[in-house]
This record gives C-alpha cells, structure tokens and sequence, in this order.
C-alpha cells in the first residue's frame, strides 16, 4: 500500500511544482522589452522663486503661479501635459477594448437619493451614458405620485457636458433653491437662485465659491467665497505696503508700461482702467470712446477731456468706489433713512 501511495504523492507534488513554475509571479511580471514601451517625454515645468514665510519660517512653493487657472502660462502648461497624456492613451492598443468593455458597465440607469421638500419629491437620475445627472422633481396629484419632470439638466449647461451639479439648497418656504455648478472638475463654484413655481433662474450669481453651502435664513442666505481675482491683485497691494514687501518687479513693471504709453501720446489711466475692468464691462466703454471721437471729429476736433479734468476724475471715483447709481438705489433701498436722507 505504501509502495503505491509513494509515486502517487511524487506525481502530485511534480505536477504541483510544474503548475508553480507555469504562474510564477516572477514570468507574469517580467519586464516590457525597451523596443514595444511608448516613449514619453514630458514638458518641462516652470519653477519659481515664490517662497512663504511663515511665522519666520520660509516655505518655498516653486509652482504657487499653477494655482491662477487663468492665467495663459497655466493654460499652456495644461495643454502641453494633455497633450502628453492623450498621446499616450491613443497609443495603447487595447484602448477601444477598455472603452467598450467600461460603456457596457456603466450604461445602466441609476439615482441618487431622494430629498422631499415642501410636499415635492426631488431626485436625480442618469439614464445611463449621460455625462451629468439629471435633477428631477415629482409632485402629488390627489394622493398619488405625479409623473416625474426635469428640473434642471446639468447636461444643457455646457457644450461639452462637463459642468457638473455641486449642490442644491431650499429655501424654508420651498420658493427657491440655490444651487451650485462646478466646470471641468474645477472646485471654484458658481451659485444661483431658481424660482421653483416659473421654473427659471433668478439673474443674480456668486463667483469664486469654494467649500461651501447656502444656509438660507428669511429671503436670503448665507455663503462663502474668496475674493475675485482683482480683489486680490489690490490686496496684494495693500498688504505689500502694510508688510514692506510690496512685489517691485510688478511695481516698476507697471512703471515702464505707463511711461511707454505716455510717450506714444496715449493717457495711461484709461488704459490702466481698461485692463482692470472685465471685457464685459471696457467693452461698452470703449464703444462709447469711440462714438465720442467720431462726434468730437465731425463737430471740429473739439479736443479730449484730460486725465485731471471732472469727467475723468468722476470716473476714476465711479470705478474705485463703485456705482454712484448704486449707491442712489442702496438709499432708497433703506426706508428708515434713505427718503429723508435725499430731501
């Protein structure tokens, strides 16, 4: 018996060292030869001198300048790593398989969780390859569950689909919801208000959100954000000044770009003026400027206003301090003060 229970166990164990060898993780992890690896060669990175100082200790941050989105260097530098990257997955060969192989997974009607608010039934569902959730809202129709309608369709909010629906908040009268979007993967927010009975969103907007919400209280609610990049660019002046590290590079930048204007016969407050404010805004302004030159041309060459005279100088207040109508509108506003004020 034990002369034939022997060269059974030899067998197995022969077999057991063969299948071993076969799927060793050593053989399935061997190295790719150099010939079949796709070359990458990445762009290189700018790195700068910017350090922090903290508490008398100094923190460099060579890439702080990759923080401003915006700015055309970041955007360079966005385009040279994408264009990296998606030149090394169109090289993959088995790419489409992956493609196909993660639509067929994903290509499967889901939804989120529900939320009811003031008697209404509020969802969002993505039929399956929508690139963004759909917010929907169901109401009752004598007791029973009404058919489900869009409320807002994140989809519809940009060409490509990518801005994404962050967060939804109801006011306690269920009249609005404030709700956050979010573009491209960024995590800089942008806030509105929809009247829930017209179904349309109010024309106000908040900017430059990040890690917040909307706490309603009465016909408002409360928020954070970060200062606009313009606000910061004054409070990077004002604290230069304040702190004696005022950035003299910038300083004597400027300096050179107003001597150049000004001896090319070009006045260079409106320019200064007119790279601050948004496109939006110079836009009109510079329409009008030239509507102005064409009249004062036509009437005689009747010469400019110069950068000390009322109207430049009412500008320049209008600019720095904002809207004189505005602040007309905030007094009649305030009914306890404002009439009597204006009497």
């Amino acid at each position: 018996m034990h002369k034939r229970l022997f060269p059974a166990l030899a067998l197995t164990l022969l077999a057991g060292c063969r299948s071993a060898q076969t799927f060793s993780p050593s053989s399935a992890a061997a190295p790719i030869p150099a010939s079949s690896r796709i070359a990458v060669q990445y762009p290189e990175t700018r790195k700068s001198d910017h350090v922090d100082d903290y508490f008398g200790t100094p923190v460099p941050d060579p890439y702080r300048w990759l923080e401003d989105a915006d700015s055309p260097e970041t955007k360079a530098w966005v385009t040279a790593q994408n264009k990296v990257s998606f030149g090394y997955l169109e090289q993959i060969p088995f790419r489409d398989q992956i493609r196909e192989r993660l639509t067929t997974i994903w290509n499967y009607e889901r939804f989120g969780v529900p939320q009811e608010e003031g008697g209404q039934l509020y969802f969002s569902k993505n039929d399956g390859l929508q690139n963004q959730a759909v917010l929907y809202c169901q109401g009752q129709q004598d007791g029973q569950q009404g058919q489900p309608d869009v409320l807002l369709d994140p989809n519809k909010l940009s060409a490509d689909g990518t801005t994404a629906l962050a967060g939804t908040f109801f006011s306690h009268d269920h009249r609005y919801m404030a709700y956050a979007t979010s573009g491209g993967g960024s995590d800089w927010q942008q806030y509105k208000v929809m009247d829930l009975k017209t179904r349309q969103p109010l024309p106000d907007e908040l900017n430059w959100v990040k890690v917040s919400g909307a706490a309603w209280y009465q016909d408002g609610f409360f928020y954070s954000r970060y200062d606009a990049p313009k606000a910061r660019l004054f409070s990077l002046i004002i604290d230069g000044i304040l702190t004696q590290k005022l950035p003299w590079t910038l300083v004597l930048l400027g300096v050179f770009i107003a001597l150049m204007l000004e001896l090319c016969g070009v006045s260079s407050l409106p320019f200064a003026v007119g790279v601050y404010l948004p496109i939006s805004t110079s836009a009109p302004i510079f329409c009008g400027g030239i509507v102005r030159y064409i009249v004062d041309r036509v009437r005689g060459g009747k010469e400019a206003e110069s950068e000390f005279s009322p109207g430049m100088l009412i500008s320049s207040g209008y600019i720095a301090g904002g809207a004189i109508a505005g602040v007309v509108l905030a007094m009649f506003a305030i009914p306890t003060w404002g009439p009597d004020v204006l009497r």
